[in-house]
């Protein structure tokens, strides 16, 4: 999908609300890729339940849970 295209331009959709950790799976049970600073911007790319997947700017792709996150729009 387009989301995944290294070109694409990055276009936050929300800002993470405290720190908050970036995983390879939407589970708790993974081993965080890394921990988001509070302020963070994202953007959403799809979701699942309370469960987003999100382009970072820096640490590439990951899941992470929407209760952490507050929308921009």
């Amino acid at each position: 999908p387009a989301a995944h295209d290294p070109g694409r331009k990055f276009i936050p959709t929300h800002t993470v609300k405290t720190r908050l950790n970036l995983r390879p799976s939407a589970s708790v049970n993974t081993t965080p890729i890394t921990l988001l600073a509070a302020g963070t911007p994202v953007e959403h790319i799809s979701g699942t339940g309370e469960w987003y997947y999100v382009n970072t700017e820096s640490s590439g792709q990951g899941w992470c849970s929407s209760s952490y996150l507050a929308s921009i729009r």
